[in-house]
């Protein structure tokens, strides 16, 4: 006997653990599971990103030594990499909220 959901294309899949719960009650743990992904995801990426500017801030410094280095004698290079930490935290923060409203806009048109 075939599976009716492939008779009927828009009735949405099941995950396996709603399959294996047979419960539809599980939805909205299921979904803040995702939710909770997806977040870990984002913050672990911005953690790696962080920790490789200041790893990279460091090595600079520890090529000029304990004094502050000087871009053209005028702005002090640690400005560069303040302006890169927070130009990644504002574009990854921006972006795991777009990411998240697209991906459960979609989870929730299709059930």
């Amino acid at each position: 006997m075939t599976d009716p959901t492939e008779l009927n294309p828009t009735t949405p899949p099941t995950s396996g653990i709603e399959k294996a719960l047979g419960a539809s009650t599980w939805r909205p743990v299921i979904k803040a599971i995702r939710a909770a992904v997806l977040f870990c995801a984002h913050v672990l990426t911005v953690i790696v990103v962080l920790f490789a500017i200041w790893a990279i801030e460091r090595f600079t410094q520890y090529l000029w030594g304990n004094s502050d280095p000087l871009f053209f004698d005028k702005l002090p290079v640690r400005y560069f990499f303040d302006a890169m930490e927070v130009g990644v935290l504002t574009i990854w923060i921006w972006y795991a909220l777009v990411e998240a409203i697209i991906v459960l806009r979609e989870r929730m048109d299709q059930e």
